[in-house]
């Protein structure tokens, strides 16, 4: 993972906590973190950890922020496809903008340049095989880490198209959010002993839950939940104008 991405994503939490109006803002409930307050101050207080790729990324007060990064494209040993697609996508575009203001046009001609990349299938499997397998692995390097991890964060970024949330089939109108993925906040219970929160985030928001009240949130969950994928579009737009 690049650090430029996990120091991102840092910067942008903590932008959320000190302006909780604008975009991204953070969103939990009484129910998920029982004093925000406090959550917030030691968010506040992460700084990267100066052994550069070794566990964690961040230090915090009495504890450590690890970021990483799950998908609903499909993912394999290598990543996720989103990701592949996504670096080579920006090599083209920065190859057709170096291309087209190298050439030499008639004055007064105005070109426009639109290029979009190739749209990938999403699923609710994917993603959740994508969180457990990445959760998996970061939880390990948990379990073995010998410094305070009292206050134990796990910084969680979907990439990829998000989903719509489903009730009887029908949308509700809401943003995912974990606090609706009975699978996930299942999963994630069972972690509690060594793992005390998450900050789950997909671009414009910052959802943290407090692992030990996960049993809150599954009492207000109904079965007749889903998920449906949505459709993410990448487009690029060159514009040359010869004057």
């Amino acid at each position: 993972m690049k650090r430029t991405n996990e120091l991102y994503c840092l910067k942008s939490v903590k932008e959320a906590i000190q302006n909780p109006y604008a975009e991204p803002r953070i969103i939990y409930s009484a129910e998920e973190v029982s004093n925000k307050n406090i959550v917030e101050k030691i968010i506040k207080t992460a700084y990267p950890n100066q052994l550069g790729n070794e566990f964690p990324d961040f230090l915090c007060q009495d504890g450590l922020i690890e970021h990483f990064e799950v998908t609903s494209s499909k993912e394999n040993m290598k990543g996720a496809e989103f990701r592949k697609n996504d670096r080579h996508f920006k090599k083209e575009c920065d190859c057709a903008r170096d291309n087209l203001i190298a050439n030499d046009f008639d004055q007064g001609r105005i070109i426009v340049q639109r290029m979009e990349m190739p749209e990938l299938t999403y699923s609710h499997d994917n993603f959740v095989k994508s969180f457990k397998r990445n959760f998996s692995n970061h939880i390990k390097r948990l379990n073995s880490y010998t410094g305070i991890k009292t206050n134990s964060f796990f910084l969680i970024e979907s990439v990829g198209a998000t989903f719509k949330v489903l009730k009887k089939n029908e949308y509700i109108g809401e943003i995912y959010l974990l606090k609706y993925d009975k699978i996930l906040l299942e999963y994630l219970y069972q972690h509690r002993d060594v793992l005390r929160y998450v900050i789950f985030t997909h671009s414009n928001y910052f959802e943290i839950i407090e692992l030990d009240n996960i049993p809150q949130l599954l009492k207000k969950l109904n079965d007749d939940i889903s998920f449906e994928a949505g459709r993410m579009k990448n487009v690029s737009l060159n514009l040359q104008i010869d004057i």
